[in-house]
């Protein structure tokens, strides 16, 4: 009973484990943030997901504002820094075919606009492959750089304070569940929809 309980009303159970493990709760909320960031392997994270119900959270008084921002903005950027740069360093070592099938398409399917540099982290499952794509088309660093910090500032202030300023409304709360399942699949949406451009 308590474990519907819990599915049906999230927010009351989170803010019950925030409260008792926050420091935890930081770590991973960070660690989670930077793995999905820096690491294909970590793709299936819902790290936007988490930006969004963390923000309802922080409306409650549960989490520092700008402790969470600091941290999801800076790691989330240096994430991306750091897949460029190994993406890059890759591009002089053997490669194993499957490794090579990635790179054919990242140079040769893969359409690296201004539009999409700026926008990618809306676009997750296509995003998570733009500096990889940026590597192996040798993006320009500077522009590369500037535009990351930009996208991922951009990302993480607009899904925030969306669940912030959501977070204060009672329909929202009493429907967090139905709220935070949309959330969770606006990706996929976005992908889609790109894929038809």
């Amino acid at each position: 009973m308590r474990q519907i309980e819990n599915i049906l009303n999230p927010l009351n159970y989170l803010l019950t484990l925030v409260h008792d493990y926050s420091a935890l709760a930081y770590l991973i909320l960070f660690s989670a943030a930077f793995l999905e960031s820096s690491s294909i392997l970590f793709s299936w994270l819902p790290v936007q997901t988490l930006i969004f119900v963390v923000g309802m959270l922080c409306q409650k008084g549960e989490f520092n504002l700008w402790i969470l921002l600091a941290g999801f903005c800076s790691l989330t950027t240096i994430g991306e820094f750091l897949k460029f740069f190994l993406s890059y360093r890759r591009l002089h070592e053997k490669e194993s075919t499957f490794i090579h099938s990635i790179r054919v398409f990242l140079k040769r399917d893969f359409k690296l606009t201004n539009f999409v540099m700026f926008f990618h982290r809306f676009l997750p499952a296509y995003g998570l492959l733009v500096p990889m794509a940026a590597a192996e088309n040798h993006f320009p660093l500077k522009q590369f750089v500037r535009d990351t910090i930009l996208a991922n500032f951009l990302w993480v202030n607009l899904t925030f304070f969306l669940g912030y300023f959501l977070g204060k409304n009672q329909f929202v709360n009493h429907y967090a569940t139905l709220i935070i399942i949309a959330v969770a699949l606006l990706p996929a949406l976005d992908d889609r929809l790109w894929q038809k451009r």
